[in-house]
């Protein structure tokens, strides 16, 4: 019994990320750089979150010279990064 729920888990956390990927995104989902700063743990510097994307570390969007984040995928990339929000 405890392999199947642990089967069950691993597939249900599958298809949660597979979901994320889908979902559309919402209006408070995008982060200014402030935004960021704050929401990032050790609250980095502006300028070093500028000097991530301009070295394209970070995932960012660029929209008439200004910088916009993805909380989603922000998230994706801290949980990469092995960081923790």
């Amino acid at each position: 019994m405890p392999a199947i729920l642990a089967q069950m888990r691993n597939e249900i956390r599958s298809l949660t990320r597979l979901v994320e990927n889908l979902t559309p995104a919402r209006p408070n989902d995008w982060m200014s750089v402030d935004d960021l700063h704050h929401y990032l743990p050790g609250h980095p510097a502006p300028r070093t979150i500028y000097s991530w994307a301009r070295s394209n570390t970070i995932p960012h969007y660029n929209r008439e010279r200004n910088l916009y984040f993805n909380r989603q995928e922000i998230d994706r990339w801290l949980a990469q990064q092995g960081g923790k929000r």
